[in-house]
């Protein structure tokens, strides 16, 4: 599916779009102001990375599916994608591209470009495949990472702020 206009999420903490498979932004443009903006299915950072995305404070666009990333995903034009379950798989990802939810996901063979990557309280996410950050990572209250890889963390910070914060080594 290409959107070569405007959708737009305006409908509240309750209001969903959800944007299926290969949904291609090349030239549109997709606005959350309030809810969900919901990718799911196989796509690629090609076609999110095409148009523009923004997204308000409070509303969400979340990655459920699988994005293969060739290149970088970019961060949307306001606001950032939030892993939800879902997989990004390959390439890097620009600082304020990314940020983690309660639901989880998988990060196979990504690169965190940001100089402090940070769990907010009660995520979790899964490092496997070679998954790299640059130098600090942050689990607030409850935050889970779970490094299932053989990647070294030689040279990394890890920050543990609040109570709580997990990393389990596979």
């Amino acid at each position: 599916t290409a959107n070569t206009g405007t959708i737009t999420v305006n409908g509240g903490s309750g209001a969903r779009i959800y944007l299926d498979g290969a949904f291609n932004n090349t030239g549109g443009a997709l606005n959350a102001t309030a809810g969900i903006l919901e990718f799911r299915g196989a796509n690629t950072n090609a076609n999110l990375n095409g148009g523009t995305l923004t997204i308000a404070t409070g509303a969400h666009a979340y990655l459920d599916g699988t994005v293969t990333v060739t290149g970088t995903l970019n961060a949307p034009t306001a606001g950032s994608y939030e892993l939800n379950g879902g997989t990004l798989a390959g390439g890097s990802v620009a600082p304020g591209a990314l940020s983690f939810t309660g639901s989880g996901g998988t990060l196979n063979g990504v690169t965190l470009d940001d100089p402090a990557v940070s769990l907010p309280a009660n995520t979790n996410v899964t490092f496997n495949g070679g998954t790299t950050f640059n130098s600090a990572l942050t689990l607030n209250t409850n935050a889970i990472v779970y490094w299932d890889q053989s990647g070294p963390l030689a040279g990394k910070t890890l920050n543990f702020p609040g109570s709580n914060g997990r990393i389990y080594l596979n």
